[in-house]
């Protein structure tokens, strides 16, 4: 099958519909990986503790290698047709939420971020003292 049958099999309008339905799912997937390094360290299996000591720095190196832009950001940003994709001219997850959350009454992307960061490091260190000193 040639490229001309996939167009005619999904008008644009689907394949438009199916993008933002995939931007969709990643969006919420992005948002579920937040909250949980901000609660996971108080989730009561061990389990959950030993995932933190592994997420909250593998997410730091990974927006460390990539000019400190989430691959999912850029991801749903890519999904939704944005233009400014992968650019340091995306706004951010976190920032999204704060705006969407407090409106006009939101802080900086900057604030957000390092108010985020504070505390998903404050979680892996309460992960990492249940896990070790309790």
């Amino acid at each position: 099958m040639g490229e001309g049958a996939t167009a005619d099999f999904l008008p644009e309008v689907e394949v438009r519909a199916l993008s933002l339905f995939f931007a969709d799912l990643v969006k919420w997937l992005h948002t579920s990986i937040p909250i949980y390094t901000l609660v996971g360290w108080a989730l009561p299996w061990e389990q959950s503790w030993w995932l933190m000591l592994f997420l909250v720095p593998t997410m730091k190196i990974h927006w460390m290698t990539n000019d400190n832009i989430c691959f999912l950001s850029t991801l749903e940003a890519k999904l939704r047709g944005n233009p400014h994709a992968g650019t340091h001219e995306q706004q951010g997850l976190l920032h999204r939420i704060s705006v969407a959350l407090l409106g006009s009454r939101s802080p900086s992307e900057e604030t957000v971020v390092m108010v985020a960061e504070a505390g998903m490091y404050l979680a892996w260190v309460l992960s990492a003292v249940r896990l070790f000193v309790i």
